[in-house]
């Protein structure tokens, strides 16, 4: 019996484009907000400055349009704080020598965004 390529690319493509764990999609916090996708930001402001919470764009698998989509996310690094919390001092001196948030995140294996925001709580 011959296999249906279009099903298991649809399956693999389901299981690979998936948003990452703790992630949540604009739709579903403006729901949680009770505002429109396109006030998310307006009401999340205070907290994308600060590092608290993280915007991105993710590629996830649409089951309706059977193709890849781009969605923009939201992330709680408050959330993070569970997990072992690097020494903000080190990465300050870090920041002082000219490191970028990228460089100094793959230090302590750790994304750049975390470690933004880890600095602004800090400061």
């Amino acid at each position: 019996m011959s296999t249906n390529w279009t099903l298991l690319a649809e399956k693999e493509n389901a299981k690979a484009y998936v948003l990452p764990s703790g992630w949540d999609s604009r739709d579903t916090v403006a729901v949680q907000l009770d505002c429109t996708p396109e006030k998310v930001d307006d009401v999340l402001r205070p907290a994308l400055k600060s590092g608290k919470v993280v915007k991105q764009q993710h590629r996830i698998w649409d089951k309706q349009l059977k193709r890849v989509v781009l969605v923009i996310a939201y992330h709680d690094t408050a959330n993070d704080a569970t997990a072992a919390t690097p020494d903000v001092n080190q990465m300050r001196a870090l920041k002082k020598a000219g490191k970028t948030y990228g460089e100094i995140g793959a230090a302590f294996s750790c994304s750049g965004d975390k470690v933004r925001g880890l600095l602004r709580r800090a400061s």
